[in-house]
């Protein structure tokens, strides 16, 4: 196995992880085993695939996974790629997993080709790691609308006033918080146990 069929496979159990934790239903991918992976891989890399390095993984039945690990993005490749998705599969929400970072023309083209479904973008190097485990990073927890209005409530505070994380920050694309939304976030210290505070996403 290649270092990039290593990546593919640890990013595919991170992608899982992060869904489970956006309360997503991962059932389908739980079936793909390793060996499985790889003949998707290598059946994307077979020489005069009409798609080579593009392949898709179906979450359900409104998202899915697409892996584009060709070197340089290529906006037919890509629009090829979509024309071959059968037309009754009407998918609400993709997540891009990209060889390489995309820049803002890409992503603009993408958002074209795309016609107002939700994705989201990832350089496969972001998704090697469970950020979420990192020692350094707390436990974040998205609040209902409920939830947040009663804390807002209770600090007669208005969300805007709460300190704010950016929705572009990895922990907030890891669970994919939205603009507007209030974030519970706890803190562990030795000196003082545990503490709350709260975070707004913009």
């Amino acid at each position: 196995m290649n270092n990039e069929s290593q990546d593919i496979i640890k990013s595919f159990t991170v992608v899982k992880e992060m869904l489970t934790d956006r309360n997503i239903d991962i059932t389908n991918l739980e079936s793909y085993s390793e060996n499985e992976i790889e003949v998707l891989i290598s059946a994307s890399n077979t020489s005069g695939t009409k798609n080579g390095n593009i392949f898709q993984i179906k979450v359900n039945d409104d998202i899915k996974i697409i892996y584009h690990m060709k070197s340089k993005f290529i906006k037919n490749d890509l629009k090829k790629f979509l024309s071959t998705i059968e037309k009754d599969e009407e998918y609400k929400h993709i997540i891009f997993i990209f060889k390489e970072k995309i820049n803002n023309n890409n992503e603009k083209n993408i958002k074209d080709l795309l016609d107002g479904v939700t994705y989201e973008l990832f350089p496969i190097k972001n998704l090697l790691f469970n950020i979420t485990k990192h020692s350094y990073v707390p436990k974040h927890e998205l609040l209902s609308v409920d939830q947040a209005n009663n804390i807002m409530t209770n600090y007669s505070i208005k969300k805007s006033q709460f300190p704010i994380i950016l929705k572009t920050d990895p922990v907030a694309r890891y669970y994919d918080f939205k603009s507007g939304q209030l974030i519970k976030v706890y803190r562990s210290s030795t000196a003082t146990g545990e503490s709350i505070t709260y975070r707004y996403c913009v």
